[in-house]
């Protein structure tokens, strides 16, 4: 039983309990909240190796750090301070947990909005970086024996615009948002893969669109496959050249 254990408990027990500690605090002081949204609870068991060999049974926590997320912040944020102190108390009581302080951190939603985003574009940035190697083939066109020409691309991830996606009848509510990525080919080859003979071309467009539309597939699957809350993946290319004209 890890450490997470405890912590993982008190999390769970407080978002539970906390619609009706809202509902009883609004009703007993007659006013209204701001919506806020318990994020995330954590805090660590300062004697867990005792309770491990069995010289102690009480988890004592040191802190109880809990981040919320809060619509705004205004003079009633005291008053849901007081109440999820209160919450987080009751709670660590019931469960017979200890602790020596509590840390309520907020966060505007504005702010932590801005936050998931952030960590969506560095798992899609390290995505990207980890398979940023795309190849295929194409039919050469104007030839009688449809020659087949193999190609190899390398890109590295330059820019990626993220925002919310726009409302549609379709969309069950997973997915949240849209993404431009713009990737900057490092390496474009086109020639022969079973005589290793290859020709190094400058410009991705040389590739015929087909060819294009499997590294975008490629692309949308890969995020697809990790981040469920993506959309629609808009692919563009630059040259280091262009960037700086």
């Amino acid at each position: 039983m890890g450490n997470n254990h405890y912590i993982d408990k008190v999390e769970e027990v407080v978002k539970k309990l906390l619609p009706k500690f809202i509902e009883k605090y609004e009703s007993q002081y007659g006013f209204d909240l701001p919506k806020f949204n318990i994020i995330e609870i954590d805090g660590y068991v300062q004697n867990i190796w005792k309770i491990f060999d069995g010289s102690e049974t009480t988890p004592i926590f040191n802190f109880i750090n809990v981040k919320v997320e809060i619509e705004t912040k205004d003079g009633r944020i005291g008053r849901v301070k007081k109440l999820i102190n209160s919450l987080v108390e009751k709670t660590l009581d019931s469960l017979g947990y200890e602790f020596n302080e509590i840390y309520v951190q907020f966060i505007k939603t504005s702010d932590f909005e801005q936050e998931k985003i952030d960590k969506v574009r560095s798992t899609i940035h390290k995505l990207l970086l980890s398979n940023r190697h795309f190849k295929g083939w194409y039919t050469m066109p104007y030839t009688d024996n449809d020659d087949k020409v193999d190609w190899h691309v390398s890109v590295y991830p330059n820019t990626i615009d993220i925002t919310q996606a726009k409302p549609n009848p379709l969309n069950d509510g997973t997915c949240i948002y849209d993404v431009k990525i713009v990737l900057i080919p490092d390496k474009i080859l086109v020639g022969f893969e079973d005589t290793n003979e290859w020709e190094k071309v400058d410009k991705i467009n040389y590739l015929p669109e087909r060819s294009l539309d499997e590294i975008q597939d490629k692309i949308t699957n890969l995020l697809s496959d990790f981040m469920p809350n993506i959309c629609d993946v808009e692919i563009e290319y630059k040259t280091l050249k262009n960037m700086f004209n």
